[in-house]
């Protein structure tokens, strides 16, 4: 199981690099759940740290095909290792959707995120994305959490029941999966027994989710993560 934890810019991601981050991944807290950063940023973080796997997201994406295409090929130009894309819509224009950003990330992992309050917001299960995962030959799926605003996490929103089936089937489609969501140190344990690919952080890791990562919170992740 590999840990994943976000940064937003090179001075918190040099920070991961210090310490045993399986994936550094960068984003912008203040554009959204899977806020997309600037392409300058991710450069500098891709070529200063070249010994550990990249992780970038194109944001929280509506039914613009075009649009996202474009800057998901431009995340393959900068050769992060994972690009990510946040879901915001059904199934019907997720297909679509996907099959456009499988085109523009040929020869990079893409990782297709559902959100686990998907009732609230309508937007695809992270049930039904699996199906079009695999159809489109994306390389896995994630689950995280859309509403950043409030204090409930990906437990509160999905049952542990529903949180295995999702890493069950999509390992029965051979696919990355991963969760993420507002997850805090004392739901380590929980996650292991669900046992994902990836576990992603960041709100765990800063005193505030728009604030800096705070360096003794990460050292006590880290050594929960690894005793478990």
């Amino acid at each position: 199981m590999k840990i994943l934890i976000s940064c937003k810019d090179i001075d918190e991601a040099l920070l991961l690099s210090k310490y045993d981050v399986d994936i550094i991944d960068v984003k912008n807290p203040n554009e959204g759940s899977l806020g997309a950063n600037f392409p300058w940023v991710i450069e500098e973080i891709r070529k200063k740290i070249v010994n550990r796997e990249i992780s970038a997201t194109i944001g929280d994406v509506d039914f613009k095909p075009g649009t996202y295409s474009l800057a998901a090929y431009c995340l393959k130009i900068l050769n992060v290792d994972y690009i990510k894309a946040g879901l915001l819509i059904d199934r019907e224009k997720s297909e679509i959707l996907t099959k456009s950003l499988r085109k523009a990330t040929e020869g990079k992992k893409l990782i297709l995120c559902s959100y686990a309050d998907f009732k609230h917001i309508g937007s695809i299960s992270p049930i039904d994305l699996i199906d079009i995962a695999y159809k489109y030959e994306a390389d896995g799926v994630m689950i995280d959490t859309y509403d950043k605003s409030s204090n409930r996490n990906v437990f509160d929103y999905l049952s542990l029941d529903y949180l295995k089936e999702f890493v069950t089937k999509a390992r029965e489609h051979d696919l990355i999966v991963a969760i993420a969501g507002k997850i805090g140190i004392n739901d380590i344990d929980r996650l292991m027994d669900i046992n994902p690919d990836v576990i992603g952080f960041r709100s765990a890791v800063c005193d505030k989710r728009e604030g800096k990562i705070n360096e003794s919170k990460l050292l006590k992740l880290i050594e929960k993560f690894k005793s478990c």
